[in-house]
């Protein structure tokens, strides 16, 4: 069989899409280990693309500047059964079975999970919209507006609220990445450059939606955002960040 090839798109406004065909696509955390940095990490992205033979990679979570991987918020699974980072229960995650089916949930990845990465802020989860406050299909008596709906009214959500979402939406004009997946398992990821964002965290979200993705993930932002795709780069990450940065994310299509 035939392996399927990414399609890359470049959008007016420094909006950068490349699309991964296919039921086989195996997503891989990215890590720069230790407690200082041998190189910018740059060269490590470099060098995992090389030796995983990824088809796109994308900066991955948020970060403090404390070196190492003990400084991401959110579990990195590796396929080796390693786990790097700090627990973040209250952020998103999606990982992969061996036989690459996805996994997407609430707080961190599952202990039996082959590879993941956690710490991520829901777009789309199953088909349900998120965004900076609850909304529902219908008026309902002592609905929640932010935070947990009420059990009985989870059926009429159309959109679930999420305070990490509120938070990026709030710093529009900064670089977002992110990645979604479709019913088939294939994968989109979007990246918009720093240096020219101008789109809403709403309209990031509806790139991923348009594209009919059924569940999406925004990933750290502003200028840690970083596309290298076909061993060019796409999108830079600026020069404090590139040498502060641990954690990326690799996609490869196995078939």
């Amino acid at each position: 069989m035939t392996k399927a090839t990414p399609i890359y798109e470049a959008l007016a406004g420094g909006v950068h899409i490349v699309t991964l065909p296919g039921s086989s696509i195996r997503i891989t955390p990215i890590l720069q280990r230790g407690t200082s940095v041998p190189w910018h990490f740059r060269h490590t992205v470099e060098e995992a693309q090389e030796k995983g033979g990824f088809d796109v990679c994308i900066n991955a979570q948020w970060y403090d500047l404390s070196l190492g991987t003990t400084g991401n918020e959110g579990i990195a699974v590796l396929g080796t059964g390693e786990r790097y980072g700090s627990s973040f229960p209250s952020l998103w995650s999606v990982s992969q079975t061996s036989n690459y089916k996805w996994v997407v949930q609430y707080g961190d990845p599952p202990s039996n999970a082959y590879t993941g990465i956690g710490g991520l802020c829901p777009l789309v989860v199953d088909n349900l919209k998120y965004g900076e406050n609850n909304q529902y299909s219908r008026q309902l008596v002592n609905s929640v507006p932010r935070g947990e709906p009420l059990a009985r009214h989870r059926q009429f959500l159309t959109q679930r609220s999420s305070a990490r979402f509120a938070a990026l939406n709030i710093a529009k004009n900064k670089g977002k990445a992110g990645f979604g997946i479709l019913l088939d398992g294939s994968i989109v990821v979007i990246v918009e450059q720093d240096d020219t964002a101008k789109l809403t965290y709403y309209e990031f979200r509806e790139l991923f939606v348009e594209r009919n993705c059924i569940h999406a993930m925004g990933c750290d932002g502003s200028d840690s955002v970083f596309l290298y795709y076909d061993n060019t780069w796409e999108v830079s990450a600026s020069f404090i960040k590139n040498n502060t940065q641990t954690s990326g994310l690799g996609f490869r299509i196995d078939g």
